[in-house]
């Protein structure tokens, strides 16, 4: 796998975090959006699935939506709620910026890949993805699926940021790499274990212990 350009990758991480943690949030700021340190796991151990190609090319998307004054995390999560929160949804959605044909066609392309990748994760590793969202959401369902919150994200992505990262994508899938596992393998690791199958075993370990 192509190293990431630690400059990028930082660059990218302190947009973000801008977004995220000024995002409005009905009730005041969410817990997590004082959590800095837990978000960059999460974040770094994405972008550790893609390239540099992809990587400068989302910087870029950050930095222009930045000059818009538009903000992607709100953006993303405002596009989730079409799917959690349908009502809501529509009294937001002509605030949203329109998604091409081409960016929806693309969105729908990884999201079929990861949902593969997905379903080979939960067998080989289920405690540890039984951690994690569900696969997919219904309509109407306020519990906010793997599928719904990739669709949303990926939906305030450029059409040449998704462009690469199809390719990116495409070509991992063609040599069998599956980059789900590779992302939960990069979070346990940032937590400090040794790798994906040792968190595995220990909580099938703790699964298996007897209760005091």
């Amino acid at each position: 796998m192509e190293k990431l350009d630690p400059d990028l990758l930082e660059q990218v991480i302190d947009i973000e975090w801008d977004m995220f943690s000024t995002a409005p949030n009905e009730g005041g700021p969410a817990d997590c959006q004082s959590q800095r340190g837990t978000f960059e796991i999460m974040r770094k151990a994405q972008a550790a699935t893609w390239n540099n190609a992809v990587l400068e090319s989302y910087l870029q998307d950050l930095r222009d939506a930045q000059a818009m004054g538009r903000n992607l995390m709100t953006e993303k999560y405002g596009r989730m709620e079409q799917v959690t929160f349908p009502e809501e949804y529509a009294k937001i959605a002509h605030l949203l910026p329109p998604v091409s044909e081409e960016v929806q066609s693309l969105v729908h392309e990884l999201a079929a890949l990861h949902l593969v990748w997905d379903r080979e994760a939960a067998e080989k590793y289920p405690l540890l993805r039984g951690r994690g969202r569900p696969l997919t959401g219904r309509q109407g369902d306020p519990e906010t699926s793997a599928q719904t919150y990739l669709e949303g994200e990926y939906s305030t992505f450029s059409a040449r940021t998704l462009r690469l990262l199809v390719k990116r994508e495409q070509d991992a899938f063609d040599s069998g790499e599956n980059l789900v596992i590779e992302q939960l393998d990069a979070t346990v690791r940032a937590y400090g274990w040794a790798s994906i199958d040792a968190a595995e075993a220990h909580l099938r370990g703790k699964r298996k212990a007897p209760r005091g």
